[in-house]
């Protein structure tokens, strides 16, 4: 699918390359490109708890990696997110999520395709989990004066 205005490009987890870094099944052609911002998500289904039955499906965020390479077909991302691991008095809370690695505190989160080593910084992914891609966007730049406005004042 190729990028529209405000469409994410969507495709799958390919494989994991180590435990920072994963390969995914769209590239450059479908849009891809360095510095962009790629979410694997895990689907859940959700039933009714009453029937039994299947209202469908929610996407839940899982990790983010900042892409670092593209290929045509495929494109590499590497883990950015840091998470500080909770004091002992704070083990039952959730831990607090850091989005950039450049943080004095922290550690990169981790990715595994094995569900017994998830733990408060490892995150279990598998082969086949859906992502979404998206442009990092640029900041704003600040409003400059026109020639015509610099001669007024």
């Amino acid at each position: 699918m190729k990028r529209g205005t405000s469409m994410a490009i969507k495709g799958k987890l390919a494989t994991i390359l180590s435990n920072y870094e994963v390969a995914f099944n769209v590239g450059s052609n479908e849009g891809v490109q360095e510095d962009d911002i790629a979410t694997v998500f895990r689907e859940v289904d959700v039933n009714d708890p009453d029937t039994g039955e299947n209202l469908g499906k929610v996407l839940v965020p899982r990790i983010r990696f900042k892409i670092r390479l593209t290929q045509n077909r495929m494109s590499v991302g590497r883990s950015y997110e840091s998470v500080v691991k909770p004091s002992q008095e704070e083990d039952n809370e959730i831990p607090t999520v850091r989005f950039w690695v450049f943080t004095s505190r922290g550690t990169t989160k981790k990715v595994t395709d094995n569900v017994l080593e998830e733990d408060w910084a490892t995150v279990y992914i598998s082969p086949g989990d859906p992502v979404q891609i998206e442009h990092r966007k640029p900041p704003e730049p600040e409003p400059t004066q026109t020639s015509e406005e610099q001669l007024e004042e």
